[in-house]
C-alpha cells in the first residue's frame, strides 16, 4: 500500500495545479465511496446512490416519438 501512495504522491507532484486538484477530487471521492461511514453517501461529484436502479425502464411502455425540426436556417454564402 505504500506503495501506492508513493506513486501518488509522486505524481500529484509533477502535475500542473489543475489536473493535480482534478486527480486529488477523483481520490477523495474514491475514499469516500469505501469508507465505511459514509456507505450511504455519493459523492457530490456523481449520480446520485440509486439513481439509474430508480429509472431503469421508466419508458419502457412508452413510445418516443421525434418532435418535427422544422426547416434549416438559410445562411448567407462567404
Amino acid at each position: 500500500m505504500v506503495a501506492i501512495a508513493e506513486a501518488l504522491d509522486e505524481k500529484l507532484r509533477n502535475l500542473p495545479p489543475q489536473r493535480a486538484c482534478y486527480l486529488e477530487t477523483l481520490v477523495r471521492d474514491a475514499l469516500a465511496l469505501v469508507s465505511v461511514d459514509s456507505v450511504d453517501i455519493a459523492p457530490t461529484s456523481t449520480w446520485p446512490l440509486g439513481y439509474f436502479d430508480q429509472t431503469a425502464g421508466s419508458f419502457a411502455c412508452e413510445r418516443l416519438e421525434r418532435p418535427p425540426q422544422g426547416s434549416l436556417e438559410v445562411r448567407t454564402s462567404w
